[in-house]
């Protein structure tokens, strides 16, 4: 399996959605128990869901805080210059990649601000709708650039679905349903809801945090980079060779091939944890088939948003010793120095 942002995100939304009262109105058991049907429910929940979306915005901005993003335009720069089929060449360009990095830098980081002030949230929504479905139409991310836009519309007023439902019945007319009287839910209910809350959003600005515990560039060595919400922000590529020694000194050379797909291949070269992952799995299929135990070391070679392809992992450690854990990982080599590859257009002849 892969994991993906906006499948964690839908997972923490649809796991507000199943504790919060949000089936009280338009659901069976509404209709089915009209005496328990609520018109309303506590502005706590509201707030909570836009907090949600507003904590993915601030840290996919905070997470381009860094000179590869709005130094040297990558991997944006990466990217761009190597799609052929762009409607003008002059999308290509570096300058173009770099206004784009900055235009994403300030998009993350401000859009949640504008979309939560009534004055600018029309105008906000507008942007928000444009920049997801240009980065959709650019990039293969999925269902990412639909979640974001349908997110979005928490900061609306929560009556707003009423509100437009009215209108279409009205059809211009005045006439329309007066608003819903709100039932207060119990008190105690509501402190505990409010804790729980308190609780889940703490959790979700801590968490992104976490690389900060560790030394090295979370980018390369992927210490924190899951549930963080760094959304597009760095290319690798790599390939895999494990060196095996056996009991009776005899050795082997062993590819990922013969254990994973294509896919799971390209996933598992770049990322640290799977690769050790793997090597464990090897180690293991020796030992079943009375091989082992085997030592098993790997020659992994990552290129960094274009850098040369350097070392990511010290090849003389036997990888079937290490065990993976939420400490330091020493295994994992430094990043690679100095600026990255900035492509440049050709001109067709």
């Amino acid at each position: 399996s892969t994991y993906l942002n906006h499948y964690y995100l839908l997972s923490l939304l649809l796991l507000l959605a199943a504790v919060m009262p949000l089936g009280d109105a338009l659901s069976v058991d509404a209709w089915r128990r009209p005496e328990r049907r609520r018109e309303s429910f506590p502005a706590w929940c509201t707030w909570l869901l836009r907090a949600q979306v507003a904590v993915v915005y601030f840290y996919a901005g905070l997470a381009k805080l860094n000179a590869e993003w709005l130094i040297h335009g990558q991997p944006l720069n990466l990217w761009l210059g190597t799609m052929t089929e762009l409607p003008h060449p002059w999308l290509q360009r570096f300058e173009v990649a770099l206004a784009m990095s900055w235009a994403g830098f300030l998009y993350d980081t401000t859009i949640w601000l504008w979309l939560a002030w009534p004055r600018t949230r029309p105008y906000a929504f507008a942007v928000v709708a444009f920049f997801h479905l240009t980065v959709g139409l650019l990039f293969n991310i999925g269902m990412f650039p639909f979640i974001m836009v349908s997110a979005a519309t928490v900061f609306f007023a929560p009556d707003w679905p009423r509100r437009a439902l009215r209108r279409l019945r009205a059809r211009g007319s005045q006439a329309g349903d007066s608003p819903p009287r709100a039932r207060p839910m119990v008190g105690r209910w509501t402190k505990v809801g409010l804790a729980l809350g308190a609780a889940f959003l703490l959790l979700q600005v801590l968490v992104p945090l976490r690389h900060l515990l560790y030394p090295g560039d979370v980018l390369w060595n992927e210490l924190g980079m899951r549930w963080s919400w760094k959304v597009l922000v760095r290319e690798k590529n790599g390939s895999v060779t494990f060196h095996l020694r056996l009991p009776d000194g005899k050795r082997q050379i062993v590819t990922p091939r013969k254990y994973l797909t294509d896919f799971q291949e390209r996933e598992m070269s770049s990322q640290p944890d799977l690769i050790l992952q793997l090597a464990h799995h090897i180690a293991d299929d020796y030992a079943a088939r009375g091989l082992g135990p085997v030592e098993v070391r790997a020659e992994a070679r990552v290129s960094f948003n274009g850098r040369r392809s350097v070392l990511l992992l010290d090849p003389d450690v036997d990888l079937a010793q290490i065990e993976d854990g939420l400490g330091p990982a020493p295994w994992i080599r430094p990043a690679p120095g100095g600026p990255p590859v900035r492509l440049h257009p050709v001109a067709a002849r």
